[in-house]
């Protein structure tokens, strides 16, 4: 598991609630960390689609919703 994976999902629902809209149920098995180009990435998917990609931080413990990303990471439907 990753350990981004917690804050990542905790962070797309309150998002989605906040702004009312109803959040998708994220998977863990579905989502995945990623390194392109020498930054990390956190995709969060469900079974469905993309949910949101945040971007990992140099300080390795910050998240950072991306509103677009990298073409290789997948695209949201």
């Amino acid at each position: 598991m990753s350990k981004f994976y917690p804050r990542a999902a905790v962070a797309y629902i309150n998002v989605e609630k906040r702004a009312g809209r109803v959040a998708h149920q994220p998977s863990e098995a579905c989502s995945f960390e990623r390194t392109l180009a020498g930054k990390d990435y956190m995709v969060l998917r469900n079974t469905d689609c993309l949910l949101a990609v945040y971007r990992i931080r140099r300080d390795n413990e910050t998240l950072k919703r991306l509103k677009r990303w990298p073409g290789l990471l997948g695209d949201a439907k």
